[in-house]
């Protein structure tokens, strides 16, 4: 079994002990799962870090200096803590109404038979405004998990038709598709440069585009 399929299932069994303790109401245990939890997701990150570094070693034939981390730079890791948490709460979520998903890798998902998911969460920047990611794949279906500055989130899903038509007109930073989501007024938008908003009201909790 190879370093990733080993986080993988490690994941999958660790997923499968929070539902568990969250049925129990056990809140210590889930807030030990999820520390477990977030430890194997920087293990993944660092073990495919290493392999686009390798990819590019082979490819260019020259070592790459890596960039100095400034002393006292900014702490990622309840960030990526609670993204981790709000993916599993929308998948269970999921699970509830039937829709069997599995998390593959990061934020990419399976849905059976074959099709490939992508769940982004992002908190506000500042007020009214979301900045969200996902790896540039060819997707089934994604999500846009927004949480306002009261903790409160607000799902969007898109389906393949959305992702096909506007992908390559989305900005793109190492690899990522950048998704830019403000309100007004109670009215959702993706602004996307050099072209008009797009409402996103119809992609609220559409969670048809997933069955």
């Amino acid at each position: 079994m190879d370093i990733i399929s080993r986080i993988t299932k490690m994941k999958t069994e660790k997923l499968s002990e929070i539902a568990e303790s969250a049925k129990a109401g056990d809140t210590s245990a889930i807030v030990s799962s999820a520390n477990y939890f977030q430890t194997l997701e920087r293990c993944e990150q660092q073990t495919e870090n290493i392999l686009r570094t390798l990819d590019r070693l082979e490819q260019e034939g020259a070592v790459p200096v890596p960039a100095p981390t400034p002393h006292g730079g900014p702490d990622f890791t309840n960030k990526r803590q609670k993204g981790a948490m709000r993916r599993m709460a929308f998948v269970d979520r999921l699970r509830q109404q039937g829709i069997q998903i599995r998390q593959v890798r990061g934020v990419r998902y399976h849905i059976p038979p074959d099709r490939t998911v992508g769940i982004a969460f992002a908190s506000e920047i500042r007020r009214h405004r979301w900045w969200l990611g996902l790896p540039r794949e060819a997707y089934d279906a994604f999500v846009l998990i927004c949480e306002d500055e009261n903790g409160a989130t607000t799902n969007f899903i898109f389906p393949r038709t959305f992702y096909e038509q506007y992908a390559d007109f989305l900005s793109e930073n190492n690899d990522q598709l950048k998704f830019n989501i403000t309100v007004r007024d109670s009215l959702y938008s993706l602004q996307i440069p050099g072209r008009p908003d797009i409402d996103l009201t119809e992609y609220i909790g559409a969670y048809g585009h997933l069955q």
